[in-house]
């Protein structure tokens, strides 16, 4: 994957090819040929997500989408491995906008996927082991390195024994869950945060400093879950487009799977909360930027309520596949994410529901945000998205 003209020149690119070639190049460590295989398993999985996330910007100004997609570029960066992260930012000329998942990210959806679809909450009736009271620890890439949380085996899942349906279950999840991270970070481009945080940046210029950490803070917190959520339901409206011609049953259970990527990325934030990359410089939580991930998950629950669901499910899409059923498939996706995660015996945060960002606050917030000009839809709100990859 060759880094694109335009791509921000202080962030950093991940080159599988070349980085693959290095490791095979030396007699190295154990260590380096482990590195290797892990590049090697990478590399061969996000060639799936990176296509189709490249075909959906190239494809701005189909379908009524606005053009200005086009100028948006994805990749993945960060090839020490180094954290878990997605960003969104401008660009360098030509480009405008620019999206990245860390490969450490990416990576980390993988071996926690490995481990969690050993749980017998997702394993299908034909499974041939049961594991009812497997536990695994759970593997994490910081800062270049591996560790071990947790009690349980340090086995890898693999030695443990995975159906074939369980791999291509596996496939379809390592497509999701980056998409549900870049549609996370497209809503901040498309649905005018970064904008947002421009004007308020001059319309504070001259508060007290804490005040303007605080406030900057409360947004960005409230923005977070505006983005979790938009990314939820255009992807939920890309997988039933993807299915048109399929049954409701088929669309539900990708549904699911869909839910259960949404859950995982959540989980695995808060798995970076509780064991960072560096050392907090914060204490004050008026002060964080993001919301606290469980704080996150009970939110993406919450917003399946019928009523709010259904004002957002696109009426083109009502017919086929009622907003009722398409909100209780993600949810019990989610659901079943926390379920599996527990049974492994991971940590997980509890809801911090007192957060000043959530409620009145977030939508008095939406209600300030604009889209930038360039991605404004007045023709036909109701376009059906394009479709998703399905293996």
């Amino acid at each position: 994957m060759v880094r694109p003209v335009g791509w921000p020149a202080s962030w950093g690119w991940f080159d599988g090819v070349e980085t693959l070639d290095r490791f095979r190049s030396q007699e190295g460590t154990p260590y380096d040929r482990n590195v290797s295989g892990v590049v090697e398993i990478t590399l061969t999985l996000q060639q799936e997500p990176k296509k189709f996330i490249d075909e959906y910007l190239k494809g701005g100004g189909a379908g009524g989408r606005s053009p200005a997609y086009k100028d948006i570029l994805f990749g993945f960066d960060d090839v020490q491995l180094d954290g878990w992260s997605a960003s969104c930012g401008p660009a360098d000329s030509p480009a405008k906008y620019a999206i990245a998942i860390s490969s450490a990210t990416f990576l980390q959806q993988y071996l926690a996927l490995d481990r969690l679809l050993t749980a017998t909450t997702i394993i299908s009736a034909s499974a041939p082991i049961d594991r009812s009271s497997q536990k695994l620890q759970f593997l994490q890439i910081v800062n270049g390195e591996f560790q071990y949380l947790f009690d349980g085996d340090p086995r890898a899942p693999s030695s443990l024994g995975l159906s074939g349906g369980e791999h291509s279950l596996m496939r379809q999840l390592m497509v999701y869950c980056p998409v549900f991270l870049f549609l996370h970070e497209l809503c901040h481009i498309e649905d005018g945060h970064l904008a947002y945080r421009a004007e308020q940046r001059l319309a504070r210029k001259y508060w007290q400093l804490e005040q303007v950490r605080e406030a900057r803070a409360k947004d960005s917190r409230a923005m977070e879950f505006l983005a979790d959520s938009s990314a939820i339901l255009t992807g939920a409206s890309m997988v039933v487009s993807s299915l048109a011609d399929k049954p409701l049953t088929e669309k539900i259970s990708h549904l699911k799977q869909f839910g259960f990527a949404v859950g995982l990325n959540l989980l695995l934030a808060d798995i970076a909360d509780w064991y960072p990359s560096r050392p907090r410089t914060l204490t004050d939580p008026k002060l964080n930027d993001h919301p606290n991930a469980g704080t996150r998950l009970v939110w993406c629950q919450y917003i399946f309520s019928d009523g709010m669901f259904k004002g957002m499910w696109p009426e083109t899409l009502q017919a086929n596949t009622p907003a009722k059923d398409a909100k209780e498939a993600i949810k019990a996706g989610i659901d079943q994410t926390v379920r599996a995660w527990t049974k492994l015996g991971w940590k997980r945060s509890a809801a911090d529901v007192d957060d000043p960002a959530l409620g009145p606050y977030m939508f008095e917030i939406s209600r300030q945000l604009e889209s930038p000009p360039e991605f404004r839809q007045p023709e036909n709100p109701n376009q059906p998205v394009t479709e998703v990859t399905k293996l």
